[in-house]
């Protein structure tokens, strides 16, 4: 029997509420299935059916018990201190100018 691979949430990527519903119910199910098991032992095997992490499960469970129920991820990222790094802050019209200089001169 061929080996399934069960691709993985990339790190940093925020859940829907359908996709934490969905990881929920595999961990009820599994519940279900294996009342013995503690609750580690099932967060552990609903995290490798369905490649979220383990930590991201026992967060979920969180907020499904708290009031609020699911929080719906933010649709935008916001960025502080975008222009901290900016090279027109950190350098001059000379420094750059300079740079660009070096730059053609050794392709040529």
């Amino acid at each position: 029997m061929a080996q399934i691979e069960v691709k993985k949430m990339k790190q940093g990527m925020s859940y829907s509420c359908k996709e934490k519903t969905i990881i929920l119910n595999v961990f009820k199910y599994f519940r279900q299935q294996y009342p013995d098991k503690c609750v580690t032992d099932l967060v552990r095997r609903t995290a490798k059916a369905t490649g979220c992490s383990e930590k991201s499960i026992f967060q979920f469970r969180k907020e499904e018990a708290s009031v609020e129920g699911f929080k719906e991820p933010s649709k935008t990222k916001v960025r502080k201190n975008i222009n901290i790094n900016s090279r027109d802050i950190k350098y001059d019209n000379n420094v750059r100018q300079s740079i660009r200089d070096i730059i053609y001169l050794i392709e040529i």
